[in-house]
């Protein structure tokens, strides 16, 4: 029942586009301007910073004092702290390319990896006050 509704939805969708395709494209004009405009700037800072922590060794520095937490707490050692923080201030999706960035470095490990995605992959208080709030 559940996909007969997705199917019947998207034939009206797709209808809809064809009966009325200058509304479509002027829709679709305005979600690129607003992407453009409120969400990947607000996105780039965060990238940037979280990619420059990466690169200077800070997780690295995390890892010993944060490891007593990690740890116990998520199974994960103390690099993943830098992917929570990230995640928790500024929201998806940094704290998967942090995690994705220290799993390419070898700073985690593959499991550890993947339990991390689980509780950093999240929309963060400054991504929702800069995109939506904007």
């Amino acid at each position: 029942m559940k996909k007969a509704f997705c199917y019947v939805f998207f034939i009206f969708v797709i209808l809809y586009m064809i009966i009325f395709p200058q509304a479509a494209i002027s829709e679709a004009k305005r979600a690129v301007i607003l992407c453009g405009e409120a969400i990947l700037p607000t996105l780039f800072v965060f990238l940037v910073c979280s990619q420059f922590l990466i690169n200077t060794g800070f997780a690295k520095i995390l890892k010993k004092p944060f490891s007593k937490i990690m740890y116990p707490l998520f199974g994960i050692n103390g690099s993943g702290a830098l992917c929570v923080l990230a995640g928790y201030i500024s929201g998806y999706p940094v704290g998967a390319v942090c995690t994705c960035e220290l799993y390419k470095k070898g700073d985690l490990k593959r499991n550890e990896a993947e339990r991390l995605l689980g509780f950093c992959n999240n929309a963060g208080p400054l991504f929702i006050i800069g995109s939506v709030g904007t």
